[in-house]
């Protein structure tokens, strides 16, 4: 069966009747399956091409109230699709030019028309006019696909941003009535959907599931449309919802690692606390005891050996329960500094006659280098001292014998800028992101200490407003900058 060819709706203005009803005649005479809309004049023309929707105008040049180029203007101006041929019983080339310029589809003298040649022009308006509204629907597409792949990128960047499970679900009910215009959006949780919402017979449902890494269900996202979502808008949202699955998970995770480390510092401290105690009592009777010991017999010489080895061990014991303690106290913001203006070439001094037994005891040459006397800054002076030894220590530690550490203080802008510098083997490049983190120990490092010197000391910079940062030296070796405000008084 021949399907039936869609009806065409053509306005045909003319104020010349004979000529209007010639054009008429032969419109009817080629095409079928026409409905024809008459006007006269220029207004009668206006209103009808403005209030109502028509395949196709065909238009003479001159009439009462306005020529042509004037009602092609203004239909334009308020962008009705509608195309236009325009003929005319006088004109040229360059009207002909001006009248395409503005918009219209063909332009035809009335000494060339024919049936013939008015049916060939409507047919290929009316193709030309189809093809420039497939290519206008395909560009919106674009535009609309283009949007909504910008918008689920930054709806997942949100999601992975998010901290909570409610967090997760108010960022994917907003994104996904934006993302295709729905009417509503519901988000479940950690439970499966119950019963589906009672909607009204216009409205479309939708219903995705949010499953988790193993398949396990974590939610539903169910949203409702006036219009059908296309299966496109369908895709899009399956993406959106395996994003918010996967901050849901990557949420739970970090929350139960953020549990465990704070199981962990609760643990650290509770424990440090409850050691320093009979720690105490063991250094206080170890020193008892060394005191009433005598020398003089190879037995008191054997057990004053032991009572050394065991206030040393009692002594590291207790740097190790007090490192921890600054750990625990710089994890929860509460590593106090009482800051007093000091000197801080003074402080550099101090530092390097109390590393000075153990420099010589690698071998390694420790001194001054470049030191401005006159600068001062607001330290915690114990605890500068504390960080000074923390970096020389580990300085002794890498530096081969017969080499050196050097110590430096000069300005930099507002700042103090305090320097240990070691001709060691440097950093390896793959670890200098990461010295500073609680318990990191290099592979080359040895097995003294607990890795806790490096974040200590940035913790105890950071009190001061200050920072530490390290870098290699081009060459060799590897150096530690201090930067701390000056004294303001």
């Amino acid at each position: 069966m021949t399907p039936t060819p869609p009806e065409l709706t053509i306005l045909v203005v003319d104020d010349d009747l004979v000529d209007r009803q010639a054009v008429v005649r032969a419109l009817k005479q080629t095409l079928t399956s026409l409905v024809i809309v008459e006007a006269e004049d220029f207004e009668s023309g206006r209103l009808a091409v403005l209030s109502r929707d028509f395949d196709c105008v065909v238009l003479d040049y001159n009439l009462p109230g306005g020529d042509g180029l004037h009602l092609l203007e203004e239909v334009r101006a308020v962008d009705r699709g509608v195309p236009f041929i325009v003929i005319t019983g006088s004109g040229d080339e360059s009207l002909a030019a001006e009248l395409m310029r503005k918009g219209a589809a063909d332009y035809m003298p009335k000494s060339a028309l024919t049936a013939t040649r008015l049916a060939q022009a409507v047919r290929h308006t009316l193709r030309v006019a189809a093809a420039e509204r497939a290519e206008r629907t395909a560009v919106r597409e674009l535009e609309r696909r283009a949007l909504q792949l910008t918008q689920l990128s930054a709806a997942a960047l949100s999601l992975q941003a998010a901290k909570t499970p409610a967090q997760i679900s108010t960022l994917l009910r907003a994104a996904a009535l934006s993302l295709v215009g729905a009417t509503s959006a519901e988000v479940a949780l950690n439970e499966l959907a119950a019963d589906s919402p009672k909607l009204p017979a216009t409205e479309a449902l939708l219903q995705i599931w949010l499953n988790g890494r193993d398949g396990r269900v974590l939610g539903s996202l169910t949203l409702t449309s006036a219009n059908p979502l296309l299966a496109t808008d369908q895709t899009l949202l399956s993406q959106l919802a395996q994003s918010a699955a996967e901050a849901l998970e990557n949420s739970r995770l970090v929350a139960e690692a953020q549990e465990a480390c704070q199981q962990r510092e609760d643990m650290l401290a509770i424990v440090s606390h409850d050691l320093r105690s009979p720690l105490s009592a063991i250094s206080m009777a170890v020193g008892m005891l060394a005191g009433d010991l005598g020398k003089g017999t190879p037995s008191g010489e054997r057990i004053a050996t032991l009572v050394e080895r065991m206030q040393r061990s009692v002594a590291r014991m207790n740097r190790l329960i007090e490192d921890l303690l600054d750990v625990t106290r710089i994890e929860s913001h509460q590593l106090s500094v009482v800051a007093r203006e000091e000197r801080g070439a003074q402080l550099l001094q101090e530092a390097l006659e109390a590393a000075g037994s153990q420099a010589e005891a690698k071998h390694v040459t420790l001194r001054l280098g470049e030191t401005d006397e006159r600068l001062l800054v607001p330290a915690d002076r114990e605890r500068i001292l504390q960080l000074f030894s923390n970096l020389i220590g580990n300085a002794v530690k890498f530096t081969p014998e017969g080499g050196a550490i050097e110590l430096s203080l000069r300005r930099d802008g507002e700042a103090a800028l305090f320097a240990v510098r070691d001709t060691g083997p440097g950093i390896p490049a793959e670890q200098l992101p990461y010295i500073f983190d609680r318990y990191f120990k290099g592979k080359a490092t040895s097995r003294d200490g607990a890795g806790l010197g490096l974040f200590i000391s940035r913790g105890i910079a950071r009190a001061h407003h200050g920072s530490l940062t390290a870098a290699n030296v081009p060459g060799s070796g590897s150096e530690f900058a201090l930067r701390l405000p000056l004294a303001t008084g």
